[in-house]
This record gives structure tokens, sequence and C-alpha cells, in this order.
């Protein structure tokens, strides 16, 4: 055992010693959950001012965070209040049924808070191209953003450490040119998207987002001959996404990649109508964690494809973006 570790347990076996009697120690491990732990082991409840949760805080100044405990992480336990651990009483409450291996999860899913909510706000920097080619004269036509700025907003809620709903809104403003012998109708267009959807977390380093919403497309049409216009398209979408960890330089800073999938179905217009289509993006970026606070910088490419009957369009944007979240 090295010195840090011997003088890190020497410290906690001094401040159990000094706190409560009856408190003991825990050691971490893998899969395991605060809330869970004390459910099992605590007489007392769990959360409340004078919960279990809330006296693990005091007694483990050490601890970065309840909501992410690391295997291997020695913890003291308080004494609790009471003869029986709210595990204990829900087997005597049910001593005359089956108790289910279920329990515990039906038990995680109802009431465990360690990880609750989280909210994420960021802004980014993009720029994109909209490259539309009219499939009857063969005229091709391009218009591109100035460097751009948007907002974006995240909201999720965890049922368990596996599940959770999310609920997502970006708004973009983007300032476009075309060639010099063309002219745009309006060269200033904000566009709008906002997604519900259901998180899974297979593992702390792998998750994935199923995610359905409206998104307003970008159209580059001709007006004239020499006068392009961009239209607004609100087309509802499917997605499938992925977030995974690639390196873990500390407990607090990650190196994330994550990709996207998915279609824009087709819609009716007054002019005309637009064929369903596909989009990916791919991307790679940093994160910062300390307690219950996070910070992210991410670097992405997306790519998009749809049209008309009269004309086909590809899509393609890049961005930065800074964000930072909180859990509670």
């Amino acid at each position: 055992m090295g010195i840090q570790k011997k003088i890190r347990l020497c410290t906690i076996l001094i401040l159990n010693a000094s706190i409560e009697a009856n408190s003991s120690l825990y050691v971490v491990r893998r899969g395991d959950v605060l809330s869970e732990v004390l459910f099992r082991n605590v007489p007392g409840r769990i959360y409340g001012k004078n919960g279990n949760l809330s006296k693990v805080k005091k007694i483990n100044p050490e601890l970065h965070s309840v909501s992410h405990i690391v295997p291997g992480e020695t913890i003291v336990l308080p004494a609790g209040e009471g003869q029986f651990t709210q595990y204990e009483l829900m087997l005597r409450s049910k001593s005359k049924k089956v108790v289910k291996k279920s329990t515990l999860e039906d038990f995680r899913k109802v009431t465990d808070k360690s990880i609750f909510q989280h909210l994420y706000i960021e802004a980014h920097l993009s720029s994109i191209s909209l490259n539309a080619i009219d499939l009857i004269s063969g005229e091709n036509e391009i218009s591109t953003s100035d460097l751009s700025f948007g907002l974006g907003l995240e909201w999720q809620h965890y049922w368990n450490k596996h599940f959770g709903l999310l609920f997502q809104f970006s708004y973009s403003q983007y300032d476009f040119k075309v060639s010099a012998n063309k002219s745009l109708v309006d060269e200033k267009i904000n566009k709008l998207y906002g997604g519900v959807g259901l998180k899974y977390s297979s593992s702390k380093h792998h998750s994935y987002v199923f995610q359905t919403g409206l998104e307003e497309k970008l159209l580059l049409t001709s007006q004239t001959s020499n006068t392009l216009r961009i239209d607004k398209n609100t087309a509802p979408t499917f997605t499938i996404s992925g977030k995974h960890l690639f390196k873990s330089f500390s407990e607090k800073f990650h190196l994330v990649g994550f990709w996207k999938g998915g279609v824009n179905f087709g819609t009716t217009q007054p002019d005309y109508s637009t064929d369903s289509g596909f989009f990916w993006s791919l991307g790679f970026g940093s994160s910062f964690r300390d307690n219950n606070k996070f910070f992210n910088i991410d670097i992405n490419y997306a790519q998009s494809s749809f049209g008309t009957s009269r004309l086909e369009q590809t899509t393609k944007e890049a961005s930065i973006s800074i964000g930072a979240g909180f859990e509670f």
C-alpha cells in the first residue's frame, strides 16, 4: 500500500472514530451507487436535511462527489438511526411474499436521486455551406455563411443509472453570402431545433440517445436568374446518437468522441414538396468535471442531404462549442 493511501486510510479511521462510535468503513465496489449502499447498510432515512446521504457528505469531506463514487475508494458510513436498514424494512414488509430480484432495481427507479437530473447550456460558433444543384438545368448554386453564433440548451432527467429522458433546444443565426454575380433576398437567417429523446447508458463509458424532434432545414432556391433565396422548412426528424469516453487523464478530465445519424422526413410546402433526407455528424471533445459541475469543449462536423423534385442539396457545417452544466 502506497504512503498516500496509508495516510488517507489513517485520516479516515481517525475521523471515523471521532464522529460516531458505530460508524463503519465501506470500500466501494464496481457498480455501486451511494444511495444503494446506504439503503442496504445504514439504518434510517436516506434523503433530507438530516438523512444519511447528508451525513456522508459531512463525514467524508475528501469525497469529490456523491454522484460518482470510484471503485476502491474507502467511505465512512454513518451509524444511522433506528434498528433496521431500509432494505431490511422492505424485506420485513414482504415477509409473507417472495422477494424478487428486481426489488432493489424498483427502489432505484423510484427513489434514487444520487444523479437525478442535469441542465447543460452551450454556445457555439459555426460555418455552414449550402450546395444546391438544379436537376433540370444542371446549374449549381452555393451559399456559405460567415462565422455564425448559436446557443443550445439540454435538460436530462435520470430514472436510474441506465435510463433517462432528455429535452434539447438550439438556436443558430447565419449570415450568408453568394457569388459576386448573384444576390440573396435575405442574407441573415436563423434556425431552430427542438427535440425529446430517451437516453441509455450501458456504462459510464458509453451512452446512446434515441431522439425525435422538429428542425428548420435551409433550402437554397432560385427566385430569378440572378436572385437566390433561402427557404426554411420545418421537418420532423429521427436521430440515433452515441457518446463514448476514450481516455481519462484523471478523475476530473476526460476525452470523449461522439457521432450522430438520422433522417429528415419529407414535408409539403405551398410551392413544392421536400423529399426525405439523411444526415450524420462526427465530433470529439474534452470534459472537465468538478463535483456536480461539468464543462465541455467540442468540435463537430455535420453533413446532410435532401431536396425537391427539381433540386438536390448538400449541407455541410463545422462548429466548435463551449458549454457548462450541473447536476442536481
